[in-house]
């Protein structure tokens, strides 16, 4: 562990929990490092998210993980979307998302569907559904990068659809309805297959949603 690495985790993830998110006060100062230290930070947080974040609570792991990919919480989440930085790095720092569900969400989370209001206690479930509605890395219409970058997320969240947790599988599921409208052949052959392979296996509230998230209807 380095010490920008061990500075970053203290930074998003060591935090009392305030009324409306610690990441809102506007005396706060920024993280001192650059778009291609921020990839690199962002990489490993996901790549070691099963190690490095068992010291925190569901509920900063929650606002930490919001910090780092919703652009409404920080600008971070753009340095993987900025092309002073290698592709190659961005791209294993997306990829590393898939470790997130698989080390961390699928771990940590309770097993309801969001979609339906199941109830639940755990403030983890929040990002894990959340996730593709308020990060920026669901669009890449206007950037020259598109015929790279959407692959590498359809990649990614067809990877998710395999985890046997049902809201990891929903909040992927919730991803491809977000990229659908850009990748609408590509969306409906991923939910093909998974269906296919692990549809069986899901309650049915969860297989009518892939059908709805393969045509671009959920909601």
């Amino acid at each position: 562990m380095t010490p920008m690495y061990d500075r970053w985790l203290k930074y998003v993830f060591d935090r009392p929990e305030t009324p409306s998110g610690w990441y809102f006060d506007l005396d706060l100062e920024a993280f001192d490092a650059t778009p291609c230290e921020v990839v690199s930070l962002i990489d490993m947080t996901c790549a070691r998210c099963g190690t490095d974040l068992l010291k925190y609570d569901l509920r900063q792991v929650n606002e930490g993980i919001d910090f780092i990919f919703n652009n409404s919480c920080s600008d971070l989440v753009f340095s993987l979307k900025d092309t002073g930085v290698q592709i190659d790095s961005r791209l294993r720092a997306i990829r590393s998302i898939r470790t997130l569900y698989s080390d961390c969400f699928a771990v940590r989370c309770s097993e309801g569907l969001s979609h339906l209001d199941q109830p639940t206690t755990n403030p983890l479930n929040k990002i894990c559904y959340m996730f593709w509605d308020v990060t920026p890395l669901r669009f890449w219409e206007s950037s020259p990068e598109k015929s790279i970058t959407y692959p590498a997320i359809l990649e990614l969240l067809e990877s998710v659809l395999e985890l046997p947790h049902m809201a990891c599988v929903e909040g992927a599921l919730h991803g491809l309805w977000h990229v659908q409208p850009y990748a609408p052949k590509e969306v409906d052959a991923i939910v093909s297959r998974c269906l296919a392979r692990t549809g069986a296996h899901w309650p049915e509230p969860l297989r009518h949603y892939a059908a709805l998230a393969r045509i671009g209807r959920v909601q």
